[in-house]
């Protein structure tokens, strides 16, 4: 089995190909050179020669590029659109055509953050003009690949205590580190999910050639302070914490879009079909803190 991953140079796909057996994947990038990589645009290369250009053909493609900040797609959403269903439309147009199995990265975003918990069979009902995108492509790959095997896996906020852009407890730390102000929202929930651990239930998800809908997301429920109270207790074990906190609604900051206030989702299904359950925040900071302070 080989599985391609399209746009591997984010978060996640690093993840994934630090995650991935010797051989297993292929990766495109786009603006940053990857070894072995393949230069792809998605937006302006044709897919057919993606394809026709690879060494050996793909099980799976795991669809990761796009544009994925939300505010980006609030104040551009026809430009998003280009990159984030047409593009996307005619990738999967190929992948249909050649027998390769899509493996669709969506988002707890195409609910509206009304609900608890929610599973698979939870209607989308997107509130950001990204989650409306993803949405989108949800059902275009559920109606395109009717009885054929597809796989759309609904992310959670992913974790992971690394310094790193858009990674929410590595950003904690650098603040504590720096003594800088931290300013929580105190009326959001989510499902926090070890970066780590998603990335390798994704791989698994293809080697097991599972289809459908799975929401990839962290064991608990938690609430933003309740997350970061988590990392300051397990930082303050090992350094002096000086960094003043204040707290605010969610909406009371600067988006563009009021954001979804309880983005939680329920995976138990992905944890019974690789038979494992993801960290808790607790079990990653307490694991990770004294290797990212180099203690």
């Amino acid at each position: 089995m080989t599985i391609l991953l399209i746009g591997a140079t984010g978060m996640l796909g690093s993840a994934l190909r630090a995650q991935a057996f010797p051989g297993e994947v292929m990766s495109t990038w786009r603006e940053r050179p990857l070894p072995h990589g393949i230069r792809f645009d998605a937006k302006e290369d044709d897919p057919r020669r993606l394809l026709s250009g690879l060494q050996g053909r793909p099980s799976h493609a795991v669809l990761l590029f796009g544009q994925t900040q939300i505010d980006a797609c609030a104040r551009d959403p026809a430009g998003s659109r280009d990159v984030n269903v047409s593009a996307m439309i005619r990738l999967l147009t190929c992948l249909k055509s050649e027998g390769i199995t899509p493996v669709y990265c969506s988002t707890d975003g195409v609910f509206d953050g009304g609900g608890r918990d929610l599973r698979e069979d939870a209607p989308p009902n997107p509130i950001l003009e990204y989650g409306r995108q993803k949405a989108e492509m949800e059902a275009f790959i559920a109606s395109e690949f009717a009885g054929r095997p597809h796989l759309i896996l609904r992310y959670a906020k992913l974790v992971g205590l690394e310094t790193g852009r858009r990674n929410l407890l590595g950003e904690w730390v650098d603040d504590l580190e720096r003594g800088r102000e931290i300013r929580l929202a105190k009326d959001q929930y989510f499902s926090p999910a070890s970066l780590a651990d998603a990335a390798k239930a994704t791989l698994e998800c293809a080697r097991r050639d599972l289809t459908g809908i799975y929401h990839v997301g962290g064991p608990e429920r938690l609430s933003r302070i309740e997350i970061f109270e988590i990392v300051r207790r397990v930082y303050e074990r090992l350094q002096e914490v000086t960094s003043v906190v204040t707290y605010c609604r969610l909406n009371d900051l600067p988006f563009l879009e009021p954001r979804p206030l309880d983005a939680s989702i329920n995976s138990e299904k992905l944890y019974q079909a690789i038979g494992r359950r993801f960290a808790s925040v607790a079990e990653l900071c307490e694991c990770e803190m004294p290797i990212r302070l180099r203690i």
